[in-house]
Formats: structure tokens, C-alpha cells, sequence
């Protein structure tokens, strides 16, 4: 069953003008009809852009090493500790150093069992 997207602005139930579930998160929508309207496209926009400030809002914070505890990831470009985190896979997390903004991509619990 396909996720349509509903606009909020708008009287209809949906963009597409389909029936089914339905939602205004831009991320879980599945039908392809939604997401090729104009209000599907300004509302992931908003969307990325409330993302990006909220990983720039992060205060950035030292990282264990997931092999060794007591150790901390340093960046290989500026030698810093200090990390942001963004979103993570199932098998590894991503985090961005808060100096130079290099990445570093450790594995989940999962990335270390295959």
C-alpha cells in the first residue's frame, strides 16, 4: 500500500488526489505521483533545511572508539576529537568532525557481525 502525501495548506486529502494512508512527513511518502507535485518538492525543502540546522545546532562531542572504549576517534584531516552526528545506516553510524568536516564512518553492532 503506497504513503500519499497530504498538504496542509491545501483542501484536498491528498496531492495526488488518491485515497489510502496517508501523511505529511516527506520522508515516509511512497507514491511517486506525490512526489512529483509542487507542494511535495517545497515541503522536502523545508524539510532538508530544518535537518541541516539541526545538525548544525549540535554541540559537537567526543566519540568512543567502538573497538577500544577507553580511546576516542581523532580526525585524520585536522587531528580534532570533537564530532556531530548525522543520520546513521543499520550497519554503520556517520559522524562529521566539528573542525574540518571530514567523515568517519564506525560500524553499528550489527556493521560488526557481518
Amino acid at each position: 500500500m503506497k504513503t500519499h502525501f497530504t498538504d496542509v495548506n491545501s483542501l484536498k486529502p491528498t496531492v495526488c488526489g488518491r485515497t489510502g494512508r496517508v501523511t505529511d512527513n516527506v520522508w515516509s511518502v511512497t507514491c511517486l505521483s506525490c512526489r512529483n507535485t509542487e507542494p511535495f518538492y517545497r515541503a522536502k525543502e523545508q524539510a532538508e533545511i530544518r535537518c541541516e540546522q539541526a545538525f548544525n545546532a549540535q554541540e559537537p562531542r567526543k566519540v568512543h572508539n567502538v573497538w577500544d572504549w577507553q580511546k576516542f576517534y581523532e580526525c585524520s584531516g585536522c587531528g580534532g576529537d570533537l564530532w556531530r552526528e548525522r543520520d546513521r545506516t543499520l550497519f554503520s553510524y556517520h559522524f562529521v568532525c566539528a573542525g574540518c568536516g571530514d567523515s568517519i564512518h564506525p560500524p553499528t553492532e550489527t556493521g560488526m557481525c557481518t
